[in-house]
């Protein structure tokens, strides 16, 4: 894929890692503006918005 510069607050990132009981967490990310999406399993979904990154 080509390389992206993306930010989230890590107090938004961090609040759904915290809840879960799991070993794996999957990070989907399409670009730079796009939210992110955090999944577990087929139940647990979590939208994170970016933050603007100056270049």
């Amino acid at each position: 894929g080509v390389p992206i510069t993306i930010a989230f607050n890590p107090e938004f990132t961090m609040a759904p890692l915290r809840n879960l009981s799991v070993d794996e967490v999957h990070l989907h990310l399409i670009d730079e503006i796009s939210p992110g999406v955090l999944r577990s399993g087929s139940t647990f979904l979590y939208v994170l918005m970016p933050m603007r990154v100056n270049s």
